[in-house]
């Protein structure tokens, strides 16, 4: 400690990593602007290839995901995004928990997730990781049976979401304003529900509908 009472090291300066004046050396970190998929033109589908890439094969990557929204397609009979993107509206939390310690106690306190991208992030992460449990070696079966039980509001990482939620509600009390959580996790979601319904359609209607017609006349 200097003589005027501030803490110094030894080089002079007031912290690790911070200049004398209290500025930081490095800039910001400006965030990565995510590009939609080549084939389908979606960002939630671009989230999944990416989630799924290991060991930096994209290309192993795209051709697990497209497999799977091609045979969504083949079984459902819909557009593949939409019921991609309904399965991850469904098990996308509303809230999240964090440990606090209050009291001499650790205590779980919920806060409402307020960004989309993190909610969805969570989302994805939780259907590969019920992928991961299910038994079988065949990524594209068990992704694809996940996304349909998920879109039907069924599976392990839509339980899991609802467990997220049952546990915030018991601790609501803990939180700032117990009537946001409640309010975050009763509702309904048909406004992301017909968001996600609109978008999956215009963005990928009209190429579905032509790979249909011509996967249609081939088999005529």
């Amino acid at each position: 400690m200097s003589r005027n009472g501030s803490l110094k090291n030894k080089k002079g300066k007031s912290g690790p990593g911070k200049k004398a004046d209290g500025i930081l050396r490095k800039s910001p970190i400006q965030k990565r602007v995510l590009l939609p998929d080549p084939v389908y033109n979606s960002l939630s589908v671009q989230m999944l290839v990416n989630r799924v890439l290991k060991s930096g094969k994209k290309s192993v990557a795209y051709r697990i995901v497209y497999s799977v929204l091609k045979k969504l397609s083949e079984s459902t009979n819909e557009n593949p995004v939409f019921v991609w993107e309904k399965a991850l509206s469904n098990v996308q939390p509303r809230v999240e928990i964090k440990p606090r310690r209050r009291g001499g106690a650790i205590q779980q306190v919920p806060y409402v997730v307020h960004s989309v991208d993190r909610a969805q992030a969570t989302a994805i992460r939780w259907v590969l990781l019920a992928c991961q449990k299910r038994s079988g070696k065949d990524m594209i079966t068990k992704l694809l049976s996940e996304i349909l039980e998920a879109s039907k509001k069924s599976g392990a990482a839509f339980r899991k979401k609802e467990e997220l939620h049952k546990t915030a509600l018991a601790n609501q009390m803990n939180a700032r304003k117990p009537e946001k959580i409640v309010k975050a996790i009763m509702d309904q979601d048909e406004t992301t529900e017909k968001v996600a319904a609109e978008q999956g359609k215009t963005n990928t209607a009209g190429r579905w509908k032509k790979k249909n017609n011509m996967n249609t006349e081939k088999k005529a």
